[in-house]
């Protein structure tokens, strides 16, 4: 209350003489007068939380001041004092200008007129904080509206700026292979047209996110994307059996590394199913690829091919930018692929108990 300022108004000279005595303890500064006229005066200068004013004054009387006040200081708390015979002022002040309380005369101090005066005080006080927080939540929510402005443009932006480098991709592999062509490379057009495809499918993984996923979704999505492609009985899958393991990662970088390589391998394979394995151990997501040669029908070249392709390259590459890492096993009668992710955090239901 040391903050607030209360104003009394009463013609009387020995009503205010008295208030002055008797609120003298108070925490709130006090200001007095002796009509309507000066109330104003004081208004003018000051910020007034709570006018107490008697009803009938020469000249302007407590009923027109209140008027004034309810116009030009809306928040402005108002207390009518005065007498019983003043009973039809009081009812149209109370009915034109949102009195808080009437205080008749006479009036004992400390149990009634100071405790109405600080409730009318805190009365002003929590509707000036109300008003406050208001004011603050509308500004914050005009800040959040101009951010989320910005990020959607950005968004948007990024997206066309996404598509641009995509058509800008396409010419400029458009123009390596017709420059390859013509120096008859047949060797340079291929890995041109590969590491194109790779390029393009990889482009349309961007923006990626970081997200939770559990390695049963990484099982549904392969067999799905397998399914849609008619390769579904030339691999198997097979998953850690703890599904309760939810690690957060970047899943759509990962499922692109996996079905790329799964496609790629096909084509060295004939008649041959692959094997992929899926583990969570200890916050690292290990996905082994597996072709076994013995019993099998292999392409001749294929472990030249893949351990020297510009295709492992790229992917390796890509694996790099997620903390994965790949390692290439050549063995007598099997190949393995196997890719090694880190994540940051994870549960058995993030972290590793």
């Amino acid at each position: 209350m040391k903050g607030n300022s209360v104003l009394f108004v009463d013609d009387d000279k020995e009503i205010l003489n008295s208030l002055k005595r008797g609120l003298i303890d108070e925490d709130y500064t006090s200001f007095f007068a002796m009509s309507a006229e000066e109330a104003l005066a004081i208004m003018e200068e000051n910020e007034i939380s709570v006018i107490v004013t008697d009803m009938r004054m020469p000249g302007m009387d407590g009923l027109q001041l209140l008027k004034i006040i309810k116009e030009k200081y809306p928040k402005t708390v108002k207390i009518v004092l005065s007498g019983y015979t003043q009973l039809p002022q009081i009812l149209a002040a109370i009915n034109q200008v949102d009195i808080f309380k009437f205080i008749t005369k006479p009036w004992k101090l400390e149990e009634e007129f100071k405790v109405i005066i600080r409730q009318a005080i805190e009365y002003y006080n929590l509707e000036r904080e109300k008003e406050m927080l208001k004011e603050a939540l509308e500004k914050r929510n005009i800040l959040y509206q101009n951010i989320l402005k910005l990020t959607n443009e950005k968004l948007k932006q990024n997206k066309m700026d996404l598509e641009s480098i995509r058509e800008i991709s396409k010419f400029v592999f458009a123009i390596l292979k017709q420059k390859s062509g013509l120096v008859g490379n047949s060797d340079i057009l291929d890995a041109i047209q590969v590491i194109e495809d790779l390029y393009l499918e990889y482009l349309k993984t961007l923006p990626t996110s970081i997200v939770d996923f559990e390695p049963k979704k990484l099982e549904a999505d392969l067999k799905n994307w397998l399914h849609n492609r008619k390769l579904n009985d030339w691999i198997n899958i097979k998953v850690s059996d703890d599904s309760s393991a939810r690690p957060r990662g970047n899943y759509i970088l990962i499922f692109y590394i996996v079905s790329s390589l799964v496609k790629y391998l096909l084509q060295y394979v004939k008649e041959t199913v692959l094997d992929l394995s899926i583990n969570l151990e200890h916050g690292i997501l290990i996905i082994i690829i597996s072709v076994n040669k013995e019993g099998h029908n292999l392409k001749t070249d294929y472990r030249s091919a893949l351990t020297e392709s510009e295709f492992l390259s790229f992917l390796n590459a890509v694996c790099q930018t997620i903390d994965c890492s790949m390692s290439i096993q050549n063995l007598n009668e099997s190949f393995f692929i196997e890719l090694k992710y880190r994540f940051n955090n994870y549960e058995k239901g993030h972290i590793d108990g």
